[in-house]
């Protein structure tokens, strides 16, 4: 496959990561093994947390570890994503049907009418594959009994625990 593409003899690449993002490094030196298994030799780059932001900014990466959190509304997280305009579109990705497809999406509050809009953008996303998400973490909360005030949010956020009270 990698000949087919123009890499008889494989290539090399970098993977940027922070031990600030718990997981980054195993996650980074499972694809590292990976992709030696195909031809593809990749150099791990663990940084502090102040240089690894510094390098998603100016964009010094071939490919890099991220962590992205998302939200109960496609909006919130697709379009900072994968709109040209997004706020953290780092990987520069664009195309007008994506665009299209997102700004259709943020106008229409009914659920009815969006999700045939996200539907078709799920495929699209899929096919240009700007991005490779690998896993969605799971995480556990333990509550004791007597706990006040603390709201679950839908994206597992810890927003609303400084409010709880027992």
């Amino acid at each position: 496959m990698l000949a087919e593409a123009g890499y008889p003899n494989g290539f090399s690449t970098r993977i940027v990561t922070s031990p600030t993002y718990e997981g980054g490094i195993a996650v980074a030196q499972v694809i590292q093994a990976q992709l030696r298994e195909v031809g593809v030799v990749a150099t791990l780059e663990q940084v502090e947390w102040g240089t690894y932001i510094d390098r998603w900014v100016k964009r010094d990466f071939d490919t890099m570890v991220e962590l992205r959190g998302g939200d109960p509304d496609p909006d919130r997280f697709l379009y900072r994503t994968f709109h040209s305009a997004g706020a953290v579109n780092n990987f520069l990705f664009k195309d007008e049907a994506v665009d299209r497809l997102l700004e259709r999406g943020r106008v229409n509050l009914d659920p009815e009418r969006r999700k045939p809009i996200y539907e078709e953008l799920q495929v699209l996303l899929v096919e240009r594959a700007p991005a490779l998400f690998l896993y969605t973490p799971f995480e556990t909360q333990v509550l004791r009994p007597g706990l006040r005030g603390f709201r679950v949010v839908g994206n597992g956020s810890l927003y609303y625990l400084e409010e709880a009270q027992k």
